[in-house]
């Protein structure tokens, strides 16, 4: 007689648990490498932006992600420990979406930074990706998953110019407005689809709304001061103000979370080696990604763009 074998039911299982998981860090590496994608793009395509709207104060094309970004970053995550991580996610990732919509559509440079700033709430999905893989994973592949989340930023690197080369050549910087805006919507759909929530919640926890506004408030002085500076001068009184009140802003935030019951983060975190060396290498990373394709680009193609009337970023477009 003859008999067929089947596997357990715990193999089943086993290969579904495994098949979720993989679903799910596919996820998760999209969400974290698309914010350094769209860094590296957005470097190389500025000077084809410039030249299309006659501005020569183009780093506003990256600076405004940087000014919304770094503000609604401290909000973002301690939102993602009370409410969700899922959800705050999806919020981000749908408001990036519009964001990049309104750049994709404009058609003057004010047009333009209003959605890059919108779009720029999307860099909050980065750390709050990293801190749910600590959270839906088994132990066994909260390694893998960070590693894989880390390691993608090296590909990014290598394959960003040139996707940012192609994109340019057959579809100029609209096409690489609407590729980052496709990107994105997939990103909202792979963290419906696929990413649990996490079941880790700040049990009894407030928003921490002054040490965010002062955290915020202060990232964002020292951005917007930086984005000003070779107008300004960079010895000048204004520069010399905003960086001054940007490092009191940023003390106030030290004194205040050290007093207050429901701090936005325990500022001893960040003496803990594991966690300044990761924030260090991330910031390097990040900032060389976008640096490489700016300066690039600036260096070829700057001398190209038309004088122009008032330098200011709001300069209406051809």
């Amino acid at each position: 007689m003859s008999q067929t074998r089947t596997s357990p039911p715990q193999a089943h299982e086993r290969a579904r648990s495994t098949a979720r998981n993989v679903l799910v860090v596919v996820a998760l590496v999209w969400i974290v490498q698309l914010v350094a994608l769209v860094a590296a793009l957005s470097g190389v395509a500025q000077a084809d932006i410039a030249i299309h709207f006659r501005i020569t104060d183009i780093a506003w094309f990256t600076l405004m992600t940087l000014l919304t970004g770094t503000f609604f970053l401290p909000f973002a995550v301690k939102a993602a420990a009370l409410f969700g991580k899922k959800r705050v996610l999806l919020v981000a990732t749908g408001l990036g979406f519009v964001g990049d919509l309104v750049a994709a559509f404009a058609t003057d440079y004010r047009t333009l930074l209003i959605g890059r700033g919108i779009a720029g709430v999307y860099a909050a999905t980065a750390p709050i990706a990293y801190a749910i893989t600590r959270d839906v994973f088994p132990r066994r592949w909260v390694g893998l998953a960070s590693g894989l989340l880390a390691d993608g930023v090296g590909l990014v690197a290598f394959g960003g110019p040139f996707l940012a080369g192609w994109l340019l050549d057959g579809y100029g910087f609209r096409g690489v407005l609407w590729f980052t805006a496709i990107s994105t919507a997939a990103s909202f759909v792979l963290v419906a689809a696929f990413v649990p929530e996490s079941p880790v919640r700040e049990a009894g926890g407030r928003m921490a709304w002054i040490g965010g506004l002062l955290l915020g408030g202060g990232i964002t002085a020292i951005v917007y001061a930086v984005g000003e500076g070779s107008q300004w001068g960079w010895g000048s009184a204004e520069f010399a103000a905003y960086i001054a009140g940007a490092l009191i802003t940023l003390a106030a935030f030290v004194l205040v979370e050290r007093r207050v019951a429901d701090p936005l983060f325990p500022p001893s975190m960040t003496r803990r080696r594991p966690v300044w060396t990761v924030l260090l290498a991330t910031s390097v990373a990040a900032g060389s990604l976008s640096a490489v394709g700016v300066v690039m680009q600036m260096l070829v193609l700057m001398p190209k763009i038309p004088p122009t009337a008032p330098n200011t970023p709001g300069g209406a477009g051809c």
